[in-house]
């Protein structure tokens, strides 16, 4: 999977598509003119579309992009919902994560719960969907060859997803569910010796 925050190509992503059912009311695009996209995420009247809320009132959210969903979600109308909306508002996004998260796998469902299970990545949180929001990313699922889901512990900001501290990084095998953790050199190492070293 490829990171959509880069900051030239970000806007481009969110603003290519529209559609009716997705769109602000007018009378908040009337608030929000073209040079003042970046102030609306700022001051959170615009949310993306790529941070999700896992489940209703909770602030464990995730972060998918274009290939996740390509590779993920197989029903058509929710997939055509995330390709053709450009940003979220605080009245329309509760409704499109829900829409979201009903359609993810269920395994994938079971891998985030897991790592927000965390002690470490749950006392991260911050944010409620806006900047600053901690979101969990699968940016590699199992293959023939390796058998274990990649996650990255991120948080959002305007231009890109920084890497949270103390757990960024995590693997969980996905028949043992085993959990491994990169520690500062790197080195994916089993959660309980990490947590003695951290």
């Amino acid at each position: 999977m490829k990171s959509l925050f880069v900051f030239v190509g970000l806007f481009t992503f969110f603003f290519s598509h529209c559609q009716e059912e997705n769109k602000l009311s007018e009378a908040v695009k009337a608030e929000i003119s073209v040079d003042s996209i970046e102030r609306a995420f700022l001051d959170e009247k615009l949310f993306y579309t790529t941070v999700i809320r896992l489940h209703p009132n909770d602030n464990a959210f995730i972060f998918i992009d274009d290939d996740y969903v390509a590779q993920s979600i197989t029903n058509a109308s929710v997939k055509k919902l995330y390709e053709t909306s450009e940003y979220l508002s605080s009245e329309n996004r509760e409704a499109f994560y829900q829409k979201i998260s009903n359609a993810l796998p269920k395994e994938d469902i079971r891998v985030f719960d897991r790592i927000w299970s965390l002690k470490e990545v749950r006392q991260q949180i911050g944010g409620d969907g806006g900047l600053h929001t901690l979101v969990t990313w699968i940016t590699q699922k199992p293959t023939a060859k390796d058998p274990n889901y990649y996650i990255e512990v991120r948080r959002l900001y305007l231009e890109r997803l920084g890497t949270c501290i103390p757990i960024g990084y995590i693997k969980m095998h996905s028949q043992t569910k085993d959990l491994l953790v990169m520690d500062s050199e790197g080195e994916y190492l089993p959660i309980a010796k990490w947590r003695q070293i951290k």
